[in-house]
């Protein structure tokens, strides 16, 4: 799977100098090699857009947020200019509103209730899925007794 080259150090004397000698390894089964290979290229293409378009959002997210900081600074001067050009009315002041007394019920006590047997819910009206449901599960019962 490698691909290698010699150094020219490690040549025999013989050979000349300048000439590098390219030593290829066999790669087994290529195509799923490049597969892979473009895989993981397709991946990594994939996680950097994904990184960009995070930039630009945050961008439109940091721009949005100074629009808004510098409209919420012109509303206060805006509310600043509109209340000092109101004319100033006296409040009055505010009424002091008793808490009202916390109302108390003498408890009853319940006469005991008389013991009777307990009555079976009445039969609900089965819906056809609920007849459909119960025959599946019928005949898969009597299917794994068969086997």
């Amino acid at each position: 799977m490698k691909l290698t080259k010699r150094s020219s150090s490690q040549k025999s004397k013989a050979a000349k100098p300048q000439e590098e000698e390219l030593l290829y390894v066999h790669i087994e089964n290529p195509l799923q090699l490049r597969r892979s290979l473009l895989t993981g290229s397709k991946n990594a293409l994939d996680l950097l857009r994904k990184g960009e378009h995070l930039r630009q959002l945050r961008t439109q997210k940091e721009q949005a947020q100074a629009e808004l900081h510098h409209t919420f600074e012109e509303l206060i001067v805006l509310n600043k200019k509109l209340r000092s050009a109101m004319p100033k009315a006296p409040t009055p002041a505010p009424i002091p509103v008793p808490p009202p007394a916390p109302i108390v019920q003498p408890k009853k006590e319940l006469p005991p209730l008389p013991e009777t047997p307990p009555t079976p819910p009445p039969h609900k009206v089965k819906s056809k899925i609920e007849l459909l449901e119960d025959e599946l599960a019928n005949i898969e019962h009597k299917l794994s007794a068969l086997e």
